[in-house]
C-alpha cells in the first residue's frame, strides 16, 4: 500500500524527471488556474475559455511538472453515488490530459496508478469515469458500465434539469474496494465528471 503521507505533497514519478504535485483544489492560486486552463486548452481545443474546471470543480487534482513546466492533469472528484440502492464512495476522473509533447512517455499511466493506490488507500470503492479512449482504459482493468445513468444536467455553469437514460460504452468503472459493481441505476447523486 502507499503511504498517505506521500500524497500530502510531491513524489518523484517513475521517470526521476518528472514530479507530481497533489493539490486541494481551495489551495490552487489564481496563476495554477491560468496553467492548468492552458494545459487542458492545449489538449482539448473546445475547453470551456478562461476556466481550469468544465462543469464544477473537482477535489483535488494530480499536476505533473517536468521543471516548471506543467505536462501533466488528472481531475478528481470524491463523491458518494447511489449504485442500484446502495450509496458507495468514487473517485470521478475529469480532464485528464498529457501534453502531446509528452504523450507515449508513461506519464498517463502513473498518473492512473497512483489514483488507483490512493482510492485503494482511502478505501473508495470505485473509480469512475466517463470517455470516448475506452482502448486506454480497458488495457488498465477499467470495464464498461452498461447501467441506465441519472445526472444532475448542467450546461454553461447553469442547471438544466435531471437527465437519466443508458451512455452506451461512454462510462469505465474499475473497483478499488470489496463492493461489487451492480446492475441497477448509476445515481450520479450530482453532474457527471
Amino acid at each position: 500500500m502507499v503511504s498517505l503521507k506521500k500524497w500530502a505533497n510531491q513524489y518523484r514519478m517513475k521517470k526521476a524527471k518528472y514530479i507530481l504535485h497533489r493539490r486541494e483544489e481551495y489551495q490552487i492560486e489564481p496563476s495554477l488556474h491560468t496553467r492548468i486552463h492552458d494545459l487542458l486548452k492545449r489538449c482539448f481545443s473546445e475547453y470551456p475559455a478562461g476556466r481550469s474546471y468544465y462543469q464544477q470543480v473537482p477535489t483535488f487534482r494530480h499536476l505533473v511538472y517536468d521543471q516548471q513546466r506543467l505536462v501533466g492533469h488528472l481531475a478528481i472528484e470524491y463523491r458518494m453515488i447511489n449504485l442500484a440502492g446502495a450509496i458507495v464512495p468514487i473517485f470521478g476522473i475529469s480532464d485528464f490530459c498529457v501534453d502531446p509533447d509528452y504523450q507515449s512517455q508513461h506519464i498517463a499511466t502513473d498518473l492512473l496508478e497512483r489514483v488507483e493506490a490512493e482510492a485503494r488507500d482511502r478505501h473508495i470503492d470505485f473509480i469512475i469515469l466517463a470517455t470516448t479512449e475506452q482502448s486506454f482504459y480497458e488495457k488498465r482493468g477499467y470495464q464498461h458500465s452498461d447501467n441506465p445513468c441519472r445526472w444532475l444536467l448542467l450546461t454553461r455553469q447553469q442547471t438544466l434539469g435531471v437527465a437519466q437514460r443508458r451512455i452506451e460504452r461512454g462510462i469505465m468503472v474499475k473497483a478499488t474496494g470489496n463492493q461489487p459493481w451492480m446492475e441497477g441505476l448509476l445515481d450520479f447523486l450530482g453532474p457527471m465528471f
